[in-house]
């Protein structure tokens, strides 16, 4: 029950690599454009936000 969940999941078959491989097999099918894109966006609003700090620490 348990492979035919994890295999369900994360879309994969269980017999070629176990555990590991299912979660790298998730990992890299929830980045597809639209994970990517919101990264892009966190990371760039993090970055102009300590950008901003630091401006106004050193003015």
């Amino acid at each position: 029950m348990e492979t035919l969940y994890t295999a369900t999941i994360h879309g994969f078959s269980q017999s070629n690599g176990g555990l590991a491989n299912g979660i790298s097999t998730g990992i890299a099918s929830s980045f597809d454009q639209d994970g990517v894109l919101s990264l892009i966006v966190v990371l760039g609003g993090s970055l102009s936000l300590v950008a901003l700090v630091f401006a106004f620490i050193t003015y």
